[in-house]
């Protein structure tokens, strides 16, 4: 018998080549991979999988994504977290809860948001360089937040995925939206029903594209009109993106 888990976690993606699981020839260090091989050793089960809310890009962090597993029943599982954060200890990344779920509960598929931040500095931060942008640019916080409103008001984000996003339609809704200043730091803060592929880091870097150029900020809607990739502005740096929070309705959890 099995008890299904919801893990939450913890990682800086500047150690890691995505979250996604990749063909064995490439063999590259992922989250997913790390955290594979340690419960495969901790559990001593070869086969052992886990199952993640949704793939990070390489160079992105995390402070809250949720995974999904299956454990043998009555696993302590205040021991195992201890066990797989030291297994993995030499990578960035740490367990940090896991909670006893229902048993047709899926990390990504019974997500009901997500939440990311985005973090730029207009100072240079040798400490936190691999988790922020620095920008040296001049940056107009109210014209940023009228962008965000703009984006608040959006269904579809067809100007701001890729090419590869394989989604079957690109509406989301957006749930939260809006720049936030914090010291010489501004942090772009969205919250979504769902997100497609890079659409975060387009959003970011077509907003301060526009800021650039002495664009009006309702530019903005003529770009999100055009549901074409072409037309808005180019993806802003990984690595001053983080998954904050997904959150998942109460009736998921048994405890």
């Amino acid at each position: 018998m099995t008890q299904r888990f919801a893990f939450f976690c913890e990682y800086n993606g500047a150690g890691f080549n995505g979250w996604q699981l990749q063909a064995p020839e490439k063999a590259p260090v992922t989250v997913q991979s790390v955290l594979e091989s340690a419960f495969r050793q901790f559990l001593h089960d070869p086969d052992f999988r886990i199952h993640g809310s949704g793939r990070t890009d390489t160079g992105v962090h995390a402070t809250g994504q949720c995974f999904h597993a299956d454990l043998p029943e009555g696993t302590d599982t205040g021991r195992l977290i201890r066990g797989i954060n030291g297994i993995a200890g030499d990578h960035p990344v740490a367990i940090w809860e896991a909670r006893p779920v229902r048993p047709d509960f899926h990390a990504r598929f019974s997500a009901t948001s997500r939440l990311y931040h985005y973090t730029l500095n207009t100072r240079p931060s040798p400490l936190n360089r691999h988790k922020e942008w620095f920008y040296p640019y001049p940056l107009k916080p109210d014209q940023l937040r009228e962008m965000a409103s703009l984006i608040r008001q959006a269904t579809d984000f067809s100007s701001f995925c890729r090419a590869a996003d394989e989604a079957d339609h690109k509406r989301c809704r957006i749930l939260e939206c809006d720049w936030k200043t914090e010291d010489s730091r501004l942090i772009f803060s969205i919250r979504a029903n769902r997100f497609l592929y890079g659409m975060v880091r387009a959003l970011v870097g077509t907003q301060l594209d526009l800021i650039r150029r002495g664009e009006h900020p309702e530019s903005l809607s003529k770009l999100l009109d055009a549901r074409n990739r072409q037309a808005a502005g180019p993806a802003a740096k990984a690595h001053g993106l983080t998954l904050v929070e997904v959150t998942y309705p109460a009736e998921c959890f048994l405890s």
